[in-house]
């Protein structure tokens, strides 16, 4: 039962995370600024930056979402559990560029813990 309900979040977590990376190309100086980054219409680098992680979160919430679809529960587990070091890492490049604004850190340990949730559950469910 745990193992059922574990598939359908990480199809879930895979959609939004693409979702995410869509809304990153449509309006990315929104979507930075809520993940604790200020990318501004004139400033070509961030916005390179973040058409990257926009590209990134697309093919992560693919990878995991396909994995939850068509792989054993055993290798979508280990899949979602990589997955959420990408969260982890985001938050930890926040903390060493010393960003204080305590929402921006809210999505990033907030889809750690989940990814990670969902992970154990379908590895161990």
């Amino acid at each position: 039962m745990v193992g059922e309900w574990a598939e359908w979040a990480a199809v879930l977590l895979g959609a939004g995370l693409a979702g995410l990376g869509v809304a990153g190309f449509v309006a990315p100086e929104f979507v930075s600024r809520s993940y604790g980054i200020t990318v501004e219409r004139g400033d070509a680098v961030a916005r390179s930056w973040a058409a990257a992680a926009a590209w990134r979160d697309v093919a992560l919430g693919a990878m995991v979402a396909a994995g939850a679809l068509w792989a054993s529960r055993d290798l979508a587990g280990a899949l979602v559990l990589a997955a959420a070091l990408v969260p982890a890492g985001d938050a930890v490049v926040l903390v060493r560029h010393g960003v204080k604004a305590g929402p921006a850190y809210v999505p990033h340990l907030g889809g750690a813990v989940a990814m990670a949730a969902v992970g154990a559950a379908l590895l161990l469910g």
